[in-house]
């Protein structure tokens, strides 16, 4: 995350983009990106009390949507004063801040050689566990539809700055995860997943009716809202009532079918907007995350039989 960066610098002044290594180092960023995240969270997941397990992951991924909220700010106004050179060494200065700050974290276990006796694809064929996958996984496609095209639908339609957006979607999703993040830990994570699901799909809809900037303030907070309940929740349900020693297995599992979700949605709904429009395009992505809910019977479930023989956390 420090030196990808600054591979982009040679593009800026290049007159013929070479898109497949621009490709390779783009797949390298986000294998980066995928350690950071997935070993980040399992470092937090070690140091919370696991009655706290949904509200500490939520309350933490606040940092995440802090960065959030206030980067695009911070990158319009160096892409407009100074342009993209200095945009990616900024980027790579901040993440040189993260490393010196890492290299300052003790550990939270001892590891064992039984870390590694359940592979990753085991856990994965397991009910409780795939079914979690498949939730994150449509969740993801459904975050693909915002994240990838929100800036190009209002750039297309004339309506204010993408930062206006991100700023109410963060906003959003931090304010429900203090308010509500204890509820999963009181009620189940399984309780809040048909709520949260519902609302990240409302919010994405809700992208269709934006004409100026309080709408698009309101979409940001209706799938801000969603977000900040399903993120901890699909997260926390995977990882609850599983030994330490196979959460950095189980938080992959989380993270990456996240990821896939929104690399696989990104091209899904690439191509409904381009032949069939916008309606069509953030519809799908709607109805995707929606489509979760179908599996919230299996995860109920699952829970209750995990719960019923917790194991050692």
């Amino acid at each position: 995350m420090v030196l990808l960066p600054l591979c982009y610098l040679p593009f800026i002044s290049s007159s013929d983009l070479n898109h497949i290594l621009f490709a390779v180092v783009r797949g390298i960023h986000g294998v980066g990106l995928a350690l950071c995240f997935t070993t980040v969270f399992t470092w937090v997941a070690d140091l919370l009390p696991k009655e706290r397990l949904n509200e500490g992951l939520g309350v933490f991924g606040v940092s995440g949507l802090v960065g959030l909220a206030v980067g695009p700010f911070i990158g319009e106004m160096i892409l407009d004063h100074f342009g993209f050179t200095q945009f990616f060494i900024a980027a790579s200065l901040l993440a040189l801040l993260s490393l010196f700050l890492v290299t300052r974290l003790q550990e939270t276990t001892a590891h064992h050689a039984n870390s590694i006796a359940t592979g990753f694809f085991e856990l994965l064929r397991r009910p409780h566990f795939r079914n979690c996958a498949l939730t994150t996984f449509l969740f993801g496609i459904g975050l693909a539809a915002p994240g990838a095209f929100i800036a190009t639908y209002l750039e297309a339609h004339q309506l204010p700055s993408i930062a206006l957006y991100y700023f109410a979607y963060s906003a959003a999703a931090i304010m429900i995860r203090f308010l509500a993040g204890h509820l999963g830990d009181r009620y189940g994570e399984e309780q809040v997943l048909p709520y949260a699901i519902t609302l990240t799909a409302a919010g994405i809809l809700s992208i269709l009716i934006i004409t100026d900037l309080w709408t698009v303030m309101l979409a940001g907070l209706v799938i801000g809202c969603g977000h900040g309940l399903l993120f901890p929740a699909l997260n926390s349900l995977t990882l609850r009532h599983s030994p330490m020693a196979i959460r950095g297995k189980l938080t992959g599992i989380f993270t990456g079918s996240l990821d896939l979700g929104i690399f696989l949605g990104s091209l899904l709904c690439g191509v409904l907007g381009e032949y069939l429009g916008w309606t069509a395009l953030f519809s799908v992505a709607a109805a995707a995350v929606l489509s979760g809910i179908l599996l919230t019977p299996a995860l109920k479930r699952s829970a209750a039989i995990r719960a019923s023989a917790p194991q050692e956390m």
